[in-house]
């Protein structure tokens, strides 16, 4: 029924939930089909960690925005035994940087690097680097940061200025 129009796309809630795993892979094939076969794009609503081996693109949603995007790649490699040829899917999971630049670090993360809420950052060789802030450092950040002052240069040109200066004041 929900093919008859020829729909561009295609949705579905949970359309595995209550089924048993053989019976989950023989659905995610027929929206594989779906999607070569007819071109539909096939957008599901999941909480089944094992969707991202029968799709090629998992957003994961936290906190109502999208966190990180794990995408299925096909590598090609040579076996140096017979010189044979194997392809392989390698997931990989980026995180997904919202429209301001924040990014959410993955709970796993946070809890084996005992990151609370304040890390460092730094530019590398290799890109960004994340450490944590150690509680002991977060205690006196927390006692010694109790009254901050703001300074602000008014200049007649720049409007809000005066405005913020009044409400961080406050």
């Amino acid at each position: 029924m929900a093919l008859a129009n020829e729909p561009a796309i295609l949705l579905g809630d949970e359309p595995t939930g209550e089924l048993d795993s053989a019976t989950a892979s023989t659905i995610y094939a027929a929206f594989q089909t779906l999607n070569q076969e007819l071109g539909v794009t096939i957008l599901i609503v999941s909480h089944d960690p094992t969707i991202a081996k029968h799709v090629g693109r998992v957003m994961a949603i936290r906190d109502g925005k999208a966190a990180s995007e794990t995408v299925r790649r096909r590598q090609t490699s040579i076996k140096e035994q017979d010189s044979s040829s194997v392809e392989e899917e390698h997931f990989e999971e980026l995180v997904v940087l919202d429209s301001v630049g924040r990014l959410q670090v993955p709970k796993a993360y946070r809890e084996t690097l005992n990151i609370k809420n304040r890390v460092r950052m730094e530019l590398s060789a290799d890109g960004l680097l994340i450490r944590p802030v150690s509680e002991e450092e977060q205690a006196t950040m927390l006692v010694s940061n109790q009254v901050v002052e703001v300074e602000v240069e008014t200049q007649p040109e720049v409007n809000g200025l005066k405005k913020l200066w009044s409400r961080l004041r406050k």
